[in-house]
């Protein structure tokens, strides 16, 4: 005596019957699928939307803000330091003496020296109105500065400014890079007997500022 599959009458009904059940369930699964597909696929879209919205309103702004405040602050301390060094009485005694005093011209460039170490700058100068000698760090004289050599312009220009500090992107020659300069009047604004100050590497700058990343794969230019 045979027994019977449970739930499953003899016959070609039961048969119909199981098929039919095995179609709503294909169904049910494949409407879930599009369903969750479907809503997955919007869920992504919206996110992302809101994820750029956010970024180009709020994060990226914060993000330009932190590197504002970071290189704007390196630039203020530049000042700082070049006014400090251009104000030096033993700075502006050697510079009035035509760089001959042999006592003051040791402390101004040990203090170029100085600066240089132990700061992150990228070179250190002090440039005179008298003989028009520039010297860098390492008590170093680079070069003697000429009217006539345009890549000079700018030790005249700052010496006719009668500004305290300037700024000045600009490519020097002795040093065959780009720099901003902070160029420090020495001695009287007015009168000025040289220029004195720091400059900061262009090269620093743009590989700090892309340092700063939004995303894996984000680039930012400077």
């Amino acid at each position: 005596m045979s027994k019977q599959e449970p739930n499953q009458e003899a016959g070609p009904f039961g048969i119909i019957y199981n098929q039919n059940t095995l179609h709503i369930v294909v169904l049910a699964c494949l409407v879930i699928m599009v369903s969750v597909l479907l809503t997955g696929t919007i869920s992504y879209f919206v996110t992302r939307d809101a994820a750029l919205e956010k970024l180009k309103t709020k994060d990226m702004a914060n993000i330009i803000d932190a590197i504002d405040s970071k290189i704007a602050g390196r630039i203020e301390r530049a000042k700082e330091t070049s006014l400090l060094l251009a104000r030096d009485p033993a700075v502006i005694s050697w510079i009035l003496s035509g760089e001959t005093d042999e006592v003051r011209g040791n402390i101004a460039k040990a203090r170029l020296e100085e600066i240089y170490r132990n700061y992150d700058y990228a070179n250190t100068f002090i440039v005179s109105a008298v003989t028009n000698q520039y010297w860098a760090e390492g008590a170093r004289m680079i070069q003697v500065m000429s009217p006539t050599d345009p890549m000079a312009s700018w030790f005249f220009s700052s010496l006719q400014s009668h500004k305290e500090v300037l700024l000045n992107i600009d490519y020097n020659s002795a040093r065959q890079n780009t720099f901003i300069f902070v160029n420090a009047l020495i001695g009287d604004a007015q009168k000025p007997i040289g220029v004195a100050g720091v400059g900061l590497s262009i090269k620093e700058f743009a590989d700090e500022f892309q340092r700063y990343k939004y995303s894996q794969n984000s680039v930012i230019w400077l």
